[in-house]
């Protein structure tokens, strides 16, 4: 063995080295990542669990120790002068202080005659002047700390300009301070104004507010223009050292769901807790209600208590980064078991089936992979060998099969189950068929006339492939082709009115070698319509094949037909002209309104002539014009008229036949005048 020998061996065993280390550093990787998420899961789950026992716990022990008798007596401002108010006050506000993940602790009941729940108790108190300010769209605290405002908005404190974001609209806050005044504008829409601190003065759009005001008179309703909507908004002002909602105070009076949860928890006396923490303006928080009972165990109120998710917050991280470790450890450990047994495991392995791959790349199927093992390599190995005996005899299946159907057919029925049955789809049918075809056999001896007949197919069908048609089946002397149905689904109608234009210029080709063969010529008419169409295997179990049936056969059948009575290769319906993405890069005239054989209502005809030749080309685009005059005179039953100006069409060009179709039309009609709801078309009785 050389040096060049050597090198190249120890390249590819690097490579295949490499490739192995890769591969089982991604399964390393996900199984890691999979065991360290599991233990995150499961940790964070249990932790959960005994975190909202616990809290659920502390709310119904506060909520036993509450008289709900007193509560119905803490329905005013004057209850702040109450000793047992006092009491609860401070004895909810020392429990809440003890669990600083509680963010609001308090109690409320329902008042019939507002229709909705009221503060009894509430456990925080103001260490500031406070402005509560509580909107659809949002929920600022203002507080005004030696004589400045600071607001608080999502757990943030902000002292000047800032915008909060809602749905698809953005709310500007400014703050506007001239001397001893200051305002806030909600998008140039003002507030409220402090006009001075001592003694406290607030105005607001809905009156004025004052730390000399009664108590239940430190609200207001009022609106603001967001977004050129008019909002409604409720302002509250909680003076420094009163708990911040007063007893008596509205608690949700507009949240028709807090309303209907808090009396439904009432009337089936049981607690509640969210099953996870929920975004709100002041932060992710986690909501729990227990009854409070009277005297005689009725429920009188509700318990409120709101957990902030900090301590959560706190715990995931701390199991996120134990998961982590974990996970480090796994990853460790399973790219040291490569290190130590894959590489002298597999590698030689690999080598040998990567060489297997090489030869049957280049087509060698009877390469076979020697591998002499009892375990799973041993298994992949034959298995290997098995496949390469099995791509011999699909690809020698494979190229005769090809042979007597077109590739997609071909590729499709080895690509899935073969079972009769069909499905309905779009596309565009095409028939090509020899005119006077037996006077042309009769001329020719039964081999020359295969011979003629095997190049002009082998002319036709090489057009209809490379403009995506798939030929369904040789009918005598016809063809029957369809596009859109297998491979592209796109551009069916363009496809196959392309493949016509291109088939006939070949067929002129095709005729000049006839000539000079002595043979006599050929010509063809070509129909094309596009629809829905039924494509799939028809037949029976032991014989079947792959085509396409429906209306949109027979009318392409019957185009065809056409071609012969107007003198036209390319004869086209309505529908394929419609589906055509460019018309107007097609020469296209139109010809009779047709009720084939076997319908009853009519199909405008069109002929593509973008195949004729040049002189043919420019004078139906010259005539175009008048031709189109001349059928609608036709169609409006003006005969007579309709004739001259056909007339004087035939005399501009004596060899078109459609002139002469429609000057018989108008003979007939003259002398037998049709019905009064004549629609102008023409009805076919033969196909």
């Amino acid at each position: 063995m050389n040096c060049v020998t050597l090198i190249q061996d120890s390249e590819m065993r690097f490579g295949i080295r490499k490739k192995m280390f890769l591969i089982t550093l991604s399964v390393s990787i996900v199984l890691s990542f999979t065991i360290g998420f599991s233990i995150f899961r499961q940790a964070y789950r249990l932790f959960l669990e005994n975190f909202l026992e616990d809290k659920l716990a502390l709310a119904r022990s506060i909520a036993d120790s509450i008289n709900g008798d007193s509560l119905l007596s803490f329905t005013s401002p004057e209850a702040l002068n109450d000793g047992l108010y006092t009491y609860y006050r401070r004895y909810l506000n020392k429990i809440r202080r003890d669990n600083e993940d509680i963010s609001y602790l308090y109690a409320v009941i329902y008042d019939e005659k507002r229709g909705h729940h009221i503060y009894t108790i509430d456990a925080n108190i103001n260490e500031s002047d406070t402005v509560w300010v509580e909107a659809d769209p949002f929920a600022l605290i203002c507080r005004i700390e030696d004589g400045t405002i600071k607001i608080e908005y999502d757990q943030t404190i902000y002292t000047g300009d800032f915008s909060i974001e809602h749905e698809e609209n953005t709310i500007e806050v400014h703050f506007i301070r001239e001397g001893v005044t200051q305002s806030i504008y909600i998008n140039e829409e003002p507030l409220f104004t402090i006009r001075s601190t001592e003694p406290l003065v607030i105005d607001t759009a809905a009156g004025v507010m004052s730390a000399q005001d009664d108590l239940a008179d430190l609200s207001r309703e009022g609106t603001v223009r967001i977004n050129s909507e008019s909002i409604p908004i409720h302002l509250t002002l909680s003076l420094k050292g009163l708990p911040e909602s007063i007893p008596g105070e509205p608690f949700n009076e507009h949240d028709r769901e807090s309303i209907d949860l808090f009396n439904t928890l009432l009337s089936e006396d049981r607690d509640f807790i969210s099953e996870e923490f929920e975004k709100t303006d002041f932060g992710d928080s986690l909501f729990i209600y227990s009854i409070i009972h009277d005297s005689r165990s009725v429920p009188a109120g509700v318990l409120g208590l709101e957990v902030w998710a900090r301590e959560v917050t706190r715990y995931k991280r701390s199991i996120l980064l134990v998961a982590v470790i974990v996970s480090v450890i796994s990853f460790v450990l399973s790219v040291g078991i490569y290190l130590m047994v894959i590489e002298n495991m597999v590698i030689k392995a690999v080598k040998k089936f990567s060489k297997g791959v090489g030869e049957i790349a280049r087509g060698n199927f009877d390469f076979h992979v020697n591998i002499k093992r009892n375990d799973e390599l041993g298994d992949l190995a034959n298995t290997f060998n098995n496949m390469t005996d099995g791509l011999k005899e699909r690809d020698l299946v494979k190229d005769l099969f090809g042979k007597y159907v077109q590739k997609e057919v071909a590729d499709m029925a080895l690509a899935s189950e073969i079972k009769l049955g069909g499905e309905k789809q779009a596309g565009t049918v095409l028939f090509s068929d020899i005119r006077s075809f037996t006077t042309i056999s009769e001329k020719l001896a039964p081999q020359d006339l295969v011979s003629m007949l095997n190049s002009y197919f082998s002319a036709m069908v090489d057009h209809i492939i490379s403009y995506k048609g798939v030929l369904d089946k040789y009918i005598g002397d016809a063809l029957m082709v369809h596009f859109g149905i297998l491979g592209e689904k796109g551009d069916s109608a363009d496809n196959a009115v392309k493949a016509a234009i291109a088939m006939i210029r070949s067929l002129r080709q095709f005729n000049d070698r006839q000539q000079t063969l002595g043979n006599p010529e050929i010509n063809v008419g070509i129909g094309i319509h596009t629809g829905d169409l039924i494509a799939g295997n028809i037949g029976s179990p032991n014989r079947m094949e792959y085509t396409v049936i429906g209306d949109t056969v027979n009318l392409a059948s019957r185009a065809e037909g056409l071609t012969k009575l107007f003198g036209s290769d390319i004869v086209i319906t309505e529908a394929t002209c419609q589906s055509l993405k460019t018309p107007e890069r097609y020469l296209i005239r139109p010809l009779d309104l047709i009720v084939v054989k076997g319908k009853t209502k009519p199909i405008q005809m069109y002929e593509v002539y973008d195949a004729d030749g040049e002189e043919t080309r420019r004078m139906k685009t010259q005539t175009a014009a008048e031709l189109n005059h001349a059928v609608a005179l036709y169609r409006k039953g003006r005969f007579s008229d309709a004739k001259r100006s056909f007339n004087g069409l035939t005399k501009l060009n004596k060899d078109d036949k459609l002139f002469r179709y429609f000057q018989e039309l108008c003979d007939h009609y003259s002398h037998h005048p049709p019905a009064k709801d004549w629609d102008g078309s023409s009805v076919m009785h033969s196909k």
